[in-house]
Order: C-alpha cells, then structure tokens, then sequence
C-alpha cells in the first residue's frame, strides 16, 4: 500500500469522527450564545422598573436599556479601585 493511499483511507475512516467534533462545536457554541442570551434577558428583566422610570423621566428607550447594562460594570470597577487605593495607603 502506498503512502498516498493509507491516507485517503485514513481520511475516509476519519470523516465521520470529523463530523461528530464539528457536531459537538457547534452544540457548544450554540449553549454558549443561548447563556449569554438569558444572562441578558435576566439582566434587563431583573431591573424592569429602573427601566421604566429612565422612560418615564423621557430617555429613549435604547438609551435607557444601555445604562441599565452599563451600570454594573460601572460598579465593579469602582470597587477595584477603592480596593486598589486601600492597598496603596
């Protein structure tokens, strides 16, 4: 058997076990993009009347989803801070 055959046969015993990890990738990524979703979702429906009242007060509603998500960012980044500024004193 020559070399360029044994790796055509190797690759043809291969594809099945190539389309089963291409399988399993795309399960995987799809899980992911689905968790990330509801962690969204669950952000932004855990704060419904902070929303509510950015509307109210005449924000776009964009405007006002975008600072509801922006905000616990914002909050841990200033605890490192406070946290780092302890550290130095």
């Amino acid at each position: 058997m020559a070399e360029t055959e044994y790796y055509a046969s190797l690759q043809k015993d291969y594809r099945p076990v190539q389309m089963l990890a291409w399988f399993v990738v795309l399960l995987v990524a799809g899980a992911g993009i689905f968790a990330g979703l509801n962690t969204m979702y669950g952000a932004t429906i855990g704060r419904i009347r902070e929303l509510a009242t950015l509307q109210t007060i005449a924000m776009p509603p964009c405007d006002a989803a975008e600072s509801v998500q922006e905000a616990p960012f914002l909050r841990r980044r200033l605890a490192c801070l406070r946290r780092s500024s302890h550290l130095c004193c």
